[in-house]
C-alpha cells in the first residue's frame, strides 16, 4: 500500500510522526506531500491520502480551488481520504471552530466529504491551546456496543452525521450529549473518507492520566490499525 502523508504548513509534526510510524509498521510505503508536489503523486494513485493535526485554516489557504478539485477527483475516482482533528475539520463542508472565543474558525471548506458541520472542540475544557498539550484528555467513545478511549485535543464532532445518506458513523462520544459522531465514513463516488475527530494514531499513556490507561492503550491501538487496513481494503468494518 502506497500512502501520500500531507506535510504542508499547518501540519503538527508530532501527527505526521506518529501516522507516519503507523504506516509504516503497516509495511506501507509512505510519502510526504505538500502543495508542489501532490498533484504529481496524486496523478500516480496513493492507496489514500492522509491529512494529520494541526490547523485546517492554512491546508485552506495552501489548496484551496485547483488542488483542492484534484483531490476530490482522487477520491470520487476510487481513491482514499483519512482526515484526522485537522484534517477531519478539513474533509467537511464547514469548520466551526471555537465560536465566539479567541481562536474562532467559522468557514466553508471546499473537499465537502462530509455534507454537514465540523463542530469544535468538541469538549470545551480544558481549555484548547496550538502547539501544546494543555487541552488534552482522554475521550471515551462508543463503538458499535464497545467501548474505547482515544487521545483527543481540539478536535471535533460531525454535527448531525446520522441524516446524510452515504455517510456512516463509526464511534460517538460517549461522554457527550446526544452521543454526536467522532468518526464518520463518507462514500464519495467510487471512493470514500474517513474522518476523525480524535487522536487514535497517539498513544493514550502520553496523557498526564495516562500511565494506568495501558489495557485501554492496546484497545485504542488494536481498533485503529484494524480500521485502517479494513477501511484501504475496502473490506467491511464489523462495528
Amino acid at each position: 500500500m502506497r500512502i501520500a502523508l500531507y506535510n504542508g504548513e499547518g501540519t503538527r509534526s508530532s501527527c505526521v510522526r506518529m501516522l507516519y510510524m503507523h504506516f509504516s509498521e503497516m509495511e506501507c510505503e509512505v510519502t510526504l506531500v505538500d502543495p508542489a508536489s501532490i498533484a504529481g503523486v496524486l496523478q500516480e494513485k496513493p492507496t489514500a491520502l492522509v491529512f494529520p493535526g494541526g490547523r485546517d485554516v492554512p491546508y485552506h489557504e495552501g489548496l484551496q480551488g485547483d488542488l483542492n478539485r484534484k483531490i476530490r477527483d482522487y477520491v470520487q475516482g476510487g481513491g482514499h481520504f483519512i482526515g484526522i482533528c485537522a484534517g477531519g475539520y478539513y474533509g467537511t463542508s464547514y469548520t466551526e471552530f471555537d465560536r465566539g472565543g479567541p481562536l474562532e474558525v467559522a468557514s466553508s471548506r471546499e473537499l465537502r466529504f462530509f455534507p454537514g458541520r465540523a463542530v469544535g472542540p468538541a469538549f470545551p475544557f480544558p481549555r484548547f491551546c496550538y502547539d501544546s498539550e494543555q487541552g488534552a484528555r482522554p475521550a471515551r467513545l462508543q463503538v458499535g456496543r464497545e467501548s474505547m478511549f482515544a487521545y483527543f485535543n481540539g478536535g471535533c464532532y460531525f454535527e448531525n452525521a446520522e441524516e446524510y445518506p452515504g455517510v456512516r458513523v463509526i464511534a460517538r462520544y460517549a461522554e457527550l450529549a446526544n452521543r454526536p459522531a467522532a468518526i464518520v465514513q463518507c462514500r464519495c463516488g467510487e471512493g470514500k473518507a474517513a474522518l476523525f475527530g480524535v487522536h487514535p494514531e497517539f498513544p493514550l499513556t502520553v496523557l498526564p492520566e495516562g500511565s494506568g490507561m495501558r489495557t485501554e492503550d492496546i484497545v485504542r491501538k488494536r481498533f485503529f490499525m484494524n480500521y485502517l487496513q479494513r477501511f484501504v481494503r475496502d473490506e467491511q468494518c464489523d462495528f
